[in-house]
């Protein structure tokens, strides 16, 4: 059985989406496809517009056979930390034969090129690095400042300027750290690129781009660029999709109940914004007037947002300094494949796979459940259908997997 690996989110899926699964079939052969997505929170520092189950089932339905949720330590850090969840996640089954992923590149040679150099790390590298970012430069950039000094050609510096590519180079990373042997793979990110908030394309938008138009009144128009399903699940299921603005009661409430000390110790509070956060909070009228007042050189946009999720959900540097491979495997759904390829990862597997939570006390969990409970709390008072609090709340340890 030919096992290929795909790292999603979803959010929500669209026809890109589509043809990165079909692509990753055609091109690695696959027999079956396991996907590792973010929980409902995410990578960006963004609440999803759905819930894991929902997005789990779309999945599901075209073309993922089975899909395991990231944990939310890992699915809401930055692109390194995120990578190393997934692959190690992927790695610990001990059954996936190949990693796909999508890249402006579409050249693995070009990329496991650079990556080379970045797993060796020369210490005239880390030098120009460290000197870049002390200048306030984001760490793509001062990542390409740095290639550029020692010597890189600018055809693969230009691998680290843009986000699917620089997302490829950590993962790529991730299986060298963990000497893994899953081949990686790549395939080319064709009509939208992955933050365009405009649409070039008759059938295919970024998915920036398809919650901007459904956030300003035009959900009608998204219909060309995502499966059925999604309409379906924002018109039977959601009433809108959800966005930051939905919790912003919840994370002032945090910002504001929270000491100097205590903001302090929150994964991504650098630099003095303890000080910048407690000074600003109560000018903002918004989640997104608060990060655009908090916006500073070395602070880009998504860092701010993942230091806002980490907030919420109370994410300490005292107790997460340093991640390991990740430690179990949640499993969200599967179909009739994927469920005779778990049979194989039940011997195989290096991890606990969890189909429901139940004694387990499993290191970062906690976070997981966490998270499903603030996120109940807001998407409750936006579904259309009739699901109480207390059901959505107690689905996180009652809810078996998908099977579709």
């Amino acid at each position: 059985m030919n096992v290929t690996g795909i790292v999603v989110e979803y959010n929500p899926f669209h026809n890109g989406h589509l043809y990165h699964i079909n692509e990753s079939k055609r091109v690695t052969g696959a027999d079956v496809i396991v996907a590792v997505m973010s929980g409902n929170f995410l990578q960006r520092g963004e609440p999803a517009v759905a819930d894991k189950w929902s997005r789990a089932a779309v999945a599901l339905k075209h073309g993922a056979d089975i899909v395991f949720e990231l944990p939310t330590v890992y699915a809401t850090q930055n692109a390194q930390t995120f990578a190393f969840g997934a692959v190690s996640l992927l790695d610990q089954l001990q059954c996936v034969h190949s990693l796909c992923f999508g890249s402006e590149s579409g050249s693995i040679q070009e990329l496991q090129s650079v990556s080379s150099i970045l797993a060796d790390e020369p210490e005239e590298f880390k030098g120009y690095l460290q000197k870049f970012l002390s200048a306030g430069l984001s760490y793509p950039k001062a990542m390409h400042e740095a290639l550029a000094m020692i010597g890189i050609p600018l055809y693969q510096r230009n691998s680290t300027a843009q986000p699917n590519n620089t997302l490829g180079l950590m993962y790529l990373l991730a299986l060298h750290k963990l000497k893994s042997s899953i081949t990686p793979v790549t395939i080319q990110r064709i009509a939208a690129e992955y933050h365009q908030e405009t649409i070039t394309s008759d059938s295919i938008a970024s998915a920036t781009a398809i919650r901007k138009l459904a956030n300003t009144g035009s959900s009608e128009q998204i219909k060309e660029y995502v499966p059925d399903a999604i309409t379906a699940l924002f018109s039977n299921t959601y009433r809108t999709m959800l966005h930051w603005d939905h919790f912003q009661d919840l994370l002032f409430y945090k910002i504001y109940s929270m000491n100097i000390e205590e903001l302090r110790d929150i994964i991504d509070v650098d630099e003095g914004m303890e000080y910048r956060l407690k000074k600003i909070v109560g000018n903002a009228n918004s989640v997104n007037e608060l990060i655009e007042m908090l916006k500073v050189k070395r602070f880009t946009w998504t860092r701010i947002q993942r230091m806002l999720v980490h907030i919420l959900l109370d994410m300490k540097k005292s107790k997460l300094a340093s991640l390991q491979v990740t430690p179990y495997a949640r499993i969200l759904g599967f179909t009739d494949q994927g469920r005779q390829l778990l049979q194989i990862a039940k011997k195989k597997s290096a991890i606990p796979l969890v189909t429901k939570w139940g004694k387990q006390q499993l290191l970062y969990a906690d976070y997981d459940h966490v998270a499903n409970r603030i996120y109940s709390l807001i998407e409750q008072q936006h579904r259309r259908d009739d699901w109480s609090l207390s059901q959505l709340i107690h689905r996180e340890f009652s809810k078996p997997p998908i099977q579709q």
